[in-house]
């Protein structure tokens, strides 16, 4: 607990000024956390497949690039050429290296949807700057901190109330201590906590964090957020779930240890990743990007 808490704290201290200046400072992070993310998916696979030996370098490398471009070019299109590309080359790879088979090409490509273009979906939107408040912050800050206590808040709420209170298994061969106490309380908790913030931010911002509420009255911007907060509490405990799954699957319990007490990149970003994607593509579908 003692390392847990001093890891987390030290997360904070380093993550937190870079996620607050962004730009061309949040970016290394950026990069780094998404390189990581990939190789620790592909180390697991090479657990039962040693064909990934040296993929597991390589494919990160190419969502990194990806996440860099996005950034540079900052056009969903040049991800979309990335992705084409990004298929073309793992199916050629499968089809002329006798080692690697087409089920090894679609679990290349299966990481670099998942890391390189889910993930960077999340992470893209700490670069949103359609205005800026007078605190110097873009409401892409505000965003991508609405997102993460939203999907930290249904996380603990989950938990305590699935430790102290929890009885009906949620699913007990996937991960046996969710509990479906816990998971209604959490939701509620994200919904709550992440309304709560959403208004709070705006209220910093001088004016809604979403652009496409100027227009609206308030009570059908809070009736959206806390659907959005809703569906983003739902999401994140999916994308835990799903993780759940994969590690169940090739019998690991973390997915890495560069964050002592917490596991790797993928145990601490799993739900923000499923999270933070569905709030991409909800600001896609409202036109803030």
């Amino acid at each position: 607990m003692k390392k847990r808490t001093i890891t987390a704290v030290l997360m904070v201290l380093i993550m937190g000024p870079l996620l607050v200046v962004g730009s061309w400072g949040f970016l290394p992070l950026a990069m780094f956390l998404i390189y990581i993310a990939g190789y620790e998916v592909l180390k697991m696979f090479e657990k039962k497949d040693p064909v990934f030996k040296y993929p597991k370098y390589i494919v990160p490398l190419y969502s990194s690039l990806t996440s860099l471009l996005w950034f540079v070019t900052n056009d969903f299109y040049v991800v979309i050429i990335m992705i084409i590309i990004g298929i073309f080359i793992a199916l050629m790879l499968s089809l002329l290296i006798k080692q690697l088979k087409i089920k090894n090409g679609l679990q290349m490509i299966f990481v670099y949807l998942y890391t390189g273009v889910m993930l960077n979906m999340a992470i893209s939107i700490r670069f949103l700057s359609t205005t800026t408040s007078k605190w110097f912050f873009t409401n892409g800050f505000y965003l991508i901190a609405y997102l993460l206590i939203t999907v930290l808040m249904t996380d603990t709420g989950a938990y305590f109330m699935g430790t102290f209170f929890g009885k009906h298994k949620m699913c007990p061969k996937i991960s046996p201590n969710k509990t479906w106490e816990g998971s209604l309380f959490g939701t509620i908790f994200g919904i709550i906590s992440g309304t709560a913030v959403y208004f709070l931010f705006s209220k910093l911002f001088g004016t809604s964090i979403i652009p496409i509420f100027h227009h609206y009255t308030t009570g059908f911007e809070l009736t959206i957020i806390v659907l959005i907060s809703l569906l983003l509490s739902v999401m994140g405990q999916l994308g835990d779930l799903f993780a759940s799954v994969l590690k169940r699957r090739y019998q690991i319990k973390d997915y890495g240890t560069i964050f002592p007490g917490h596991g790797g990149v993928m145990d601490r970003f799993d739900s923000t990743i499923f999270a933070g994607s569905t709030l991409y593509i909800l600001l896609v579908i409202v036109g803030v990007i």
